[in-house]
């Protein structure tokens, strides 16, 4: 038996016109994954062509540095060596879902990297913390970033300093 040979090329151009066919936020799902829908190709073509607004949403950090990870907050900017560490006790106002975050702990050269996310609230909660090494006294800062497809952008920063125990 012998099979026509555009039998066989045709899934190939099938799948060849569908690749060229850009994939919209419309297509995606919460989770990034595609929607299981069976899109035509018309419809996907006329969705592509279509222009799409985002409705921006205003995000607003309050932010809390204390020797506290919870209960009666002070916000502070000097803490003294013997604290141990310092909490970042944050709210983010304007947001819909949570959103991943990178918060970085600097001081010196040094710097500690840890992930971890905003969530919608409306109070202030701990983010962040950071244990504070002996010999660590004088400038520190702490970032919050956000990444995406644009690259990092930072939401907040914040110096404080570190002084020896007075005895």
């Amino acid at each position: 038996m012998r099979i026509a040979p555009t039998i066989l090329l045709a899934p190939l151009l099938l799948s060849a016109a569908c690749m060229d066919t850009p994939i919209t936020p419309a297509h995606l799902g919460d989770n990034g994954k595609l929607r299981n829908h069976n899109w035509e190709q018309s419809l996907i073509s006329a969705e592509a062509m279509r222009p799409t607004t985002h409705r921006a949403s205003r995000l607003a950090l309050t932010a809390v540095l204390a020797a506290e990870d919870g209960g009666a907050l002070e916000d502070r900017a000097v803490f003294t060596h013997s604290i141990g560490e310092v909490f970042l006790h944050m709210r983010a106002d304007g947001l819909d879902r949570p959103r991943e975050v990178t918060f970085v702990w600097s001081y010196g050269d040094q710097q500690r990297t840890t992930t971890g996310f905003l969530h919608p609230s409306q109070t202030v909660s701990l983010a962040s913390s950071h244990t504070i090494k002996a010999g660590q006294l004088g400038d520190w800062r702490v970032e919050v970033f956000e990444t995406g497809l644009a690259g990092a952008t930072l939401l907040y920063e914040r110096g404080f300093k570190v002084t020896a125990d007075k005895g």
